[in-house]
């Protein structure tokens, strides 16, 4: 949806005076206690009032606020007025818009509104741009502008520009009451924010979010909207614009206002959005079906096919965006992307189609590279979702991934929990030409499933090319396994299946057939030589016959055929006809043993190929052609994620000195299905006090060597990969370095020195002291390797007691006290050893020994 645009220019007819006025806060509206239906007042808006055209601040400029036109984009001209309104006190509303009949060329439509007893400044109302068929009813959709949201509105006034001058027909405003209830403040003390049950693992990051029944949706407003995506490759972030006084209990009336206003106003099928989220992080549920399913929204002229649109209630080109407003945001955007397979942080491309209002930057039908996270104004001349907020999608981009990451480590990528319906072979009267109007597809039933979903693509007819692959339209729901689908004159559908569960969840969709309709007689033209005769036995009760050779008959302006199907007599003495198509031909004898009036023969091209077909008779044998059919390439079905390779199981390969190594192995045994691996991994530096985000890699190999910095720690998750998806993780290693034992501080008789195969060794002998090491806060344990005693002479000092064993207490302090004791005799052996801390470390972590310690460490490595 197109968001509030700027104009700058003066009008064009008249002087204007600047002086926009403060807007007050707006008066809350009454709280009743029921659900009630909206209150929706219609006013009509005729000419320019005599009284409000001599008002300098009736004709100000737009204010400054208001402005939603791209930074880039060039000014546009105001037009000339032709509907000014005088200010007119009303009833309370919180959402407002103008509408109108017919594609009138309207330049700017302006809006303020009376707040609190007192008229706010000039808002701009941007022309809705909707690229699709919104209406859901019998009424057609009408143009308008955007909604403008209020926390309390008693009043308007409305000016309207076009670039002729000349008023739209049925010119309007819609004032709407969506009245704030009881239930409302009850719907969002209960949404917390938190994460909802996942019914599948579609749904593992699935936030709670407020649904339509929830908000109060109406829904015998509006009508089926059957068009959905297939597939996401890029979720929009917008913002409403309008109000941001709005209470928390307000929210989910201004949604209801929003929505009517879209389908009583606009007259359209839906709210625009698939989702919106308000200043205190509450998520609403926008379009029917958008939690389980991809219904194609108005989030984008030009790009809302394959998008998702989340929008953010209030006006981000003013206001800093919560921090509630902004996990919320990110919760939604980790959910979608994670469902539908998104890198959040990568580009996409995106084909322009076509917008109403041409805002969209691109030319129609141009291919653009743009991120799978977007501001309207990525691709749109527009300012949304205002400046504050657009600068925050890096951030959440990066958030979003980082919940998906911990998600897939925790339970691989999502996997279908019930495959696609298996389909029953059609029959040669329904594919790949149905020569009925109506016939009937069949599959084998799916344990689990509720009912099953009939969706198509489709085209016109054989000159349109073949369906489009980037939607489906939902056809009908049916709860057996056979459904009747209608094919309109010579158009072309491809028809698909899928379950869905008790739940509403849907399945993965398997393409039953892609059949099309026969041409129609009046498009086949025929040379002469041909007669039409008329019986009950051919294919529609009549045929074309020939008893020479070289007769044709001819389809112009193909496009896109796989198959040429023809309807006719076969049997002994039929003959011989050459068919030809886009430069490919063959010969096709209709001789045969088994003698049929009604005949169907296939005919499959090399390849799909277009321009005229021609059928030629061979010779002066009988040829009966009753009909010709064109038929496509079947689409196939896109593999259910099923089988995703089992988890394997990595450990850390105990090298000899590995807690001193820059590089330690981790390896895992091979894993059932896999066809490579995936390594995740998160570092904390020596001096971090956070461990990083997950970075990742991949491998065919079954070990992975992992770089470390002297300090550093890191956790390393393992997960095995395959067509259809990634496993989790079985589980989460750690791998460690030692820090840099010469920048411990020393105190008393701690030392460093060199061991006998060079290596540093920190010790303590016989005297009390502290070391302190280079480590920060956070710090949850340690791993040590212990060196030589001094008796063995590594690193002892001249003079030390040959004698000497490794004995006494070591005390392990931070700047709070005692992390943990270790008993240095009990450690036993010259291997690494693992102290594990009552509590993480503040600040840097210290070792302390009394007289009687007597200790020798090659390593020293913080653990997280």
């Amino acid at each position: 949806m197109q968001c509030m645009r700027r104009f700058t220019s003066l009008l064009s007819t008249f002087i204007l005076t600047a002086g926009a006025l403060a807007v007050p806060v707006a008066v809350l509206p009454r709280t009743i206690a029921q659900n009630a239906e909206p209150t929706i007042t219609t006013k009509a808006i005729a000419g320019i009032d005599s009284r409000a055209s001599k008002d300098p601040l009736a004709l100000a400029a737009v204010s400054e606020e208001s402005a939603d036109l791209a930074p880039d984009a060039a000014p546009e001209q105001a037009g000339r007025l032709t509907a000014l309104t005088a200010q007119v006190q009303t009833g309370n509303f919180m959402v407002a818009g103008v509408t109108w009949d017919g594609a009138a060329e309207v330049t700017q439509v302006a809006l303020r509104l009376r707040e609190n007893e007192s008229w706010g400044s000039w808002t701009n109302l941007p022309v809705s741009d909707d690229d699709s068929d919104t209406s859901g009813g019998a009424d057609p959709a009408r143009h308008g502008t955007e909604p403008l949201t209020s926390a309390g509105a008693t009043g308007y006034q409305v000016r309207v520009m076009t670039a002729d001058g000349i008023a739209p027909s049925n010119l309007q405003i819609e004032l709407i009451d969506p009245h704030v209830t009881q239930a409302d403040a009850a719907v969002v003390a209960d949404a917390t924010g938190a994460a909802a049950q996942a019914a599948d693992s579609r749904d593992v990051l699935q936030p709670q979010v407020i649904t339509r029944s929830q908000w109060g949706a109406n829904e015998k407003l509006g009508g089926a909207w059957n068009a959905t995506s297939n597939g996401v490759k890029s979720i929009y972030i917008h913002h409403t614009a309008g109000a941001n006084s709005y209470t928390e209990a307000q929210a989910p009336a201004l949604v209801r206002g929003i929505y009517t206003y879209h389908t009583s106003g606009m007259k359209w099928a839906d709210i625009g959005y698939q989702f919106l989220v308000d200043k205190f992080g509450n998520i609403y549920q926008g379009r029917r079906t958008a939690v389980y399913d991809t219904p194609i929204g108005a989030q984008a002229g030009g790009y809302n096919t394959g998008t998702i649109g989340i929008s953010a209630m209030g006006n981000y080109e003013t206001v800093q965006p919560t921090s509630a407003l902004m996990t919320s945001i990110t919760r939604v955007v980790a959910w979608k992307a994670y469902q539908y397979g998104i890198d959040p942080t990568a580009k996409t491309k995106l084909t322009t189609g076509t917008s109403s209002k041409s805002t969209t930057r691109a030319a129609f039908g141009q291919k653009v590279t743009v991120r799978t996270v977007q501001g309207h104004r990525d691709t749109n001349y527009t300012s949304c979702p205002g400046k504050y907020l657009y600068t925050k999608l890096a951030q959440i981009r990066s958030d979003a991934k980082e919940l998906m990451d911990e998600a897939t480590i925790s339970s691989g990528t999502p996997i279908d929990d019930a495959p696609a319906p298996v389909g029953i072979s059609a029959s040669a009267a329904t594919t790949p030409v149905q020569w009925a109007a109506s016939a009937t597809y069949k599959w084998k039933p799916v344990t689990g499933a509720s009912s099953y979903q009939i969706v198509t693509q489709g085209s016109s007819s054989y000159r349109s090319g073949y369906p489009s692959n980037s939607t489906w339209t939902v056809y009908k729901s049916v709860k057996g396994t056979s459904a009747s689908v209608k094919i309109a004159s010579t158009a072309t559908k491809v028809i698909g299946v899928r379950a869905i569960d008790k739940d509403g969840r849907r399945g993965p969709i398997r393409v039953l057939a892609t059949s099309s309709r026969p041409v129609l007689a009046g498009s086949i033209l025929r040379s002469s030589g041909w007669k039409k005769v008329k019986s009950s036995k051919y294919w529609g009760k009549s045929a074309l016959r020939s008893t020479s050779a070289g007769r044709t008959l001819r389809v112009k302006s193909i496009k896109s055929a796989r198959y040429v199907v023809l309807r006719g007599v076969r049997g002994a003495g039929a003959g011989t006809v050459r068919v030809s198509l886009g430069g490919w031909s063959k010969t096709v004898n209709l001789a045969s043993g088994t003698a049929s009036k009604k005949a169907s023969i296939v005919i499959k091209l090399d390849k799909a190929r277009s321009g005229t077909l021609t059928i030629k008779t061979l010779s002066k044998k009988k040829v009966y052609i009753s009909g010709i059919g064109l038929g496509r390439t079947k689409r196939a079905t896109v593999a259910a994620r099923l089988a995703i390779p089992t988890a394997p199981a990595a450990a850390v390969v105990p090298a000899a000195g590995y807690l001193r190594s820059g590089k330690q192995t981790v390896s895992w045994p091979a894993s059932a299905g896999a066809t490579s691996y995936v390594v995740y991994v998160r570092r904390l530096t020596a001096k971090g006090t956070e461990l990083g985000s997950w970075q990742s890699s991949s491998t065919t190999k079954k070990q992975a060597e992992i770089a470390l910095d002297p300090g550093e720690f890191a956790q390393v998750a393992v997960l095995a990969r395959n067509a259809q998806g990634t496993s989790a993780a079985a589980q989460i290693v750690s791998v460690a370095r030692s820090v840099d034992l010469s920048l411990a501080t020393l105190s008393g008789g701690w030392s460093v020195s060199p061991g006998a195969d060079g290596t540093l060794v920190l010790g303590s002998k016989s005297a009390a002291g502290t070391a302190q090491l280079p480590t920060t806060a956070g710090v949850t344990g340690l791993a040590i390797e212990y060196a030589d005693t001094p008796e063995s002479g590594d690193g002892a000092e001249p003079g030390a007691d040959a004698t000497a064993t490794r004995q006494g207490v070591v005390t392990v302090r931070d700047t709070k006290g005692r992390l943990a004791l270790v008993d240095v005799g009990s450690q036993g052996g010259d291997g690494p050893g693992t102290i594990t801390f009552s509590r993480p470390a503040v600040g840097a972590v210290s070792l302390t020994t009394d007289a009687d310690a007597i200790v020798s460490l090659r390593a020293v490595a913080p653990l997280r």
